[in-house]
């Protein structure tokens, strides 16, 4: 099993990529000549999955990690059949200072390429309650690169068959009549 650290990210090297209501996702995006990363392996590339979170003393309850990581290993791996079919994940821990001065350094750094309505969201990357963040193995970059053509990724879900609260949909976003009618 391959190990990544913190120490490992230059936060100059990563671009904002694309959210969801968890998690931010940044691409391996590093200047002309540089060698030897471990987020660029023979296999292909790997992105940042960090997770966001709200503000101290909001009522939001955080999600457990473990039972994230234990979640995917016990139930959608085998309901898919071949661990080759999800990426490769490294989870990469959150234990000094100086990490999350780095996770700090990130975050500011791509604040601005997030889309508004995200930003308006008090949900965002807060270094002081990470434990960990996720080297993902990037499918899209590799197989862009290996193909030379278009890529299509599904994303699955473990909230299969529920209904989001209508209050937790923001109401700017141009989804509510379907995310209110379908899972």
């Amino acid at each position: 099993e391959r190990t990544i650290s913190v120490a490992d990210i230059d936060p100059t090297h990563w671009r904002y990529h694309a959210e969801g209501g968890k998690n931010l996702l940044l691409s391996y995006d590093p200047p002309a000549g540089i060698e030897g990363s471990p987020f660029v392996t023979a296999q292909g590339a790997y992105a940042l999955r960090i997770p966001k979170s709200l503000p101290p003393g909001s009522e939001e309850v955080q999600d457990d990690v473990d039972e994230a990581e234990r979640f995917t290993r016990h139930v959608v791996q085998p309901l898919l059949g071949d661990s080759e079919v999800l990426p490769h994940c490294i989870r990469i821990p959150i234990d000094t200072d100086r990490d999350r001065s780095v996770i700090d350094t990130l975050a500011a750094a791509i604040e601005i390429h997030r889309p508004a309505a995200r930003r308006t969201d008090p949900a965002r990357i807060r270094a002081e309650s990470l434990r960990c963040i996720y080297a993902v193995q990037d499918i899209t970059a590799r197989a862009a690169s290996v193909s030379g053509g278009d890529v299509l990724c599904v994303e699955i879900k473990p909230k299969w068959g529920f209904l989001p609260r209508i209050d937790a949909i923001p109401p700017t976003s141009p989804n509510v009549d379907i995310k209110t009618r379908y899972s």
